[in-house]
């Protein structure tokens, strides 16, 4: 039912370090930008076929300062890359501090094998460089919609799209129903372990969901006291059929908007639906 992730929303204190970071750094082609009808300005940037718009409020709190037992909803996302390696250093020699250098994760690390090595932007948000390595067959569609994903965006730059979002959810069962039996996301994972030697809290589900070659990663741990907002706003999805998704929500008795408020994240001449999950994450789809 969905092709792609379209786009991820970003709250950010002040756009001017962001545009230094994303659009300088990474090199991100820019995609849009200005200020909405709302009077927010906002900047939109391309990694591969998914906009990350970047909405200035000097209201959000950066993500460097979430304190406490608070678990932000999403925690981060991966770039894809072909060559990890190679784009890491890249990016160091446009001065690009990394955390840690690329390392390959266990077989079986939540969803899949990657190469992974993780950077934060300037507000301490946590990013990733993501190459999928993972031998197994069981795996081989998500490999080739990875392929897929960044095949069809020659020429927007080192990246071909948004590998993974690791998002986090207080009730696992509700937002498992919305993501699989609402929206008709294909669940490809699930489990109630992490790989070998990893220790989990009780009551520790964790699932992932295809949405083109985007994984969305979904966790749940009962010992986590709440979940704090984050940096990260919204996730738009591309349908195929909005009127499919439409009956879905009217029947659970899901509320919805037919535009979404915010004018940034309006499609002109394309129908929408946007709505929130039992957390609060607003959810667009665009056909």
């Amino acid at each position: 039912m969905f092709t792609r992730l379209i786009h991820v929303t970003m709250a950010v204190p002040d756009l001017e370090p962001c545009i230094e970071f994303y659009g300088t750094a990474l090199a991100l082609p820019e995609s849009g930008g200005g200020v909405d009808g709302l009077g927010q300005a906002f900047r939109k940037y391309r990694i591969g076929p998914t906009d990350l718009i970047l909405l200035e409020d000097d209201t959000a709190v950066p993500y460097a300062q979430l304190t406490g037992s608070a678990r932000a909803e999403v925690d981060h996302f991966a770039l894809y890359v072909d060559d990890v390696a190679a784009v890491f250093e890249t990016l160091r020699s446009r001065g690009v501090s990394f955390r840690d250098k690329p390392h390959a994760t266990k077989l079986g690390h939540r969803n899949m094998q990657r190469s992974l090595v993780s950077f934060e932007d300037p507000f301490g948000f946590t990013l990733q460089l993501s190459q999928a390595i993972d031998p197994r067959t069981q795996v081989a569609p998500r490999l080739e919609a990875k392929k897929a994903m960044a095949g069809n965006t020659a020429g927007t730059g080192a990246f071909g799209g948004i590998d993974h979002i690791s998002t986090y959810c207080n009730d696992f069962t509700a937002n498992r129903t919305l993501y699989r039996d609402i929206l008709g996301l294909a669940e490809f994972f699930y489990s109630t372990t992490r790989e070998e030697g990893v220790e989990v809290g009780k009551g520790f589900e964790q699932g992932a969901f295809a949405a083109g070659g985007t994984d969305i990663e979904l966790a749940s741990d009962g010992e986590w006291q709440h979940l704090a907002r984050g940096p990260v706003l919204g996730l738009g999805f591309q349908a195929e059929c909005i009127g499919q998704v439409r009956a879905a929500l009217q029947v659970q008795g899901v509320s919805f908007e037919e535009q979404a408020r915010n004018g940034a994240l309006n499609y002109p001449g394309r129908s929408g639906l946007v709505f929130n999950s039992s957390d609060g994450m607003q959810l667009q789809i665009v056909a």
